[in-house]
């Protein structure tokens, strides 16, 4: 239980930083990610997923992912002041993903919307969903390259970026060619902390 609350502690610390990240430099912008993602992968390496705060620890992947992601046509974009981080469906997160509100991404702010799963997702440049099913991804992912969209999932394939478990370790999964043909750059720091399914 000590071990859980310490761990509790850090993570409310980690995340607190994290949101004050505009306020750092490049280099200690690097800095402080790499001790980020390496406190998640010493704790998932230490405890298996059913261990842990395993809402939470996909909630700090998350945070992470969408300050180090560059999407097409939208940084560069002076009539665009906000992103539209779109929830498809049910999640397990309950209104937690609202602590995205207000983040910057490029300068952008991101505003969490909440939508229905036959819902239009097009106005979305994040997509996050936690339905699995193949039948069901397969067309987001297919218009979502198209347009440009991120398609971030709670394991699912196919997707871009995934949260799975991988040797009982929760892990994020980097599909580089579907972020390559929808123009999405991944930084290198991303990259490096995260397990690769395709290269090509």
């Amino acid at each position: 239980m000590l071990k859980v609350a310490l761990h509790r502690w850090f993570y409310l610390r980690l995340k607190s930083s994290i949101s004050n990240l505009s306020l750092f430099g490049r280099q200690r912008k690097g800095v402080l990610f790499t001790l980020a993602f390496a406190f998640i992968s010493s704790f998932t390496n230490a405890a298996k997923a059913d261990d842990i705060n395993e809402i939470n620890l996909k909630l700090a992947y998350i945070i992470n992912i969408t300050k180090y992601i560059q999407l097409p046509n939208v940084h560069n974009n002076p009539n665009l002041s906000t992103l539209s981080f779109c929830v498809l469906g049910e999640n397990q997160f309950q209104k937690k993903l609202d602590v995205l509100a207000g983040k910057e991404i490029g300068g952008k702010k991101l505003e969490v919307v909440y939508i229905g799963g036959e819902a239009s997702y097009s106005q979305c440049h994040i997509i996050y969903t936690a339905d699995e099913r193949y039948e069901y991804l397969y067309p987001i992912i297919t218009k979502a390259t198209k347009a440009g969209q991120l398609l971030i999932t709670d394991g699912g394939m196919p997707s871009m970026i995934a949260m799975e478990s991988i040797d009982d370790k929760l892990k994020i999964s980097l599909d580089l060619v579907s972020l390559k043909r929808a123009g999405i750059k991944a930084s290198s720091q991303l990259i490096k902390v995260s397990h690769i399914r395709s290269q090509k």
